[in-house]
């Protein structure tokens, strides 16, 4: 028998949850509101790393109810009405 390879994935987008991940309205967002947006979630969700906030961008971090609804605040502030999706 020969060894099996295991499939990697894809640092980039491995595992984007649709429901959780908020990358669409990450890209509906005004290029200049881009910067304090992030620093806003950030400090909303307790995030010191940009790691961290790059897997919950993705939606592999599943929000608390509480988490869920201050996203989709922040991104009210700026226009966004729906930020969760892919």
């Amino acid at each position: 028998m020969g060894k099996v390879k295991k499939k990697r994935l894809s640092r980039n987008f491995a595992e984007i949850d649709p429901k959780f991940s908020f990358l669409k309205g990450w890209g509906d967002l005004k290029q200049r509101d881009v910067d304090v947006a992030k620093r806003e979630l950030m400090e909303t969700l307790k995030i010191k790393a940009d790691a961290t906030f790059y897997r919950r961008l993705r939606g592999q971090i599943v929000p608390t109810v509480e988490e869920y609804n201050q996203v989709l605040d922040v991104f009210k502030k700026y226009g966004v009405k729906q930020p969760y999706g892919v």
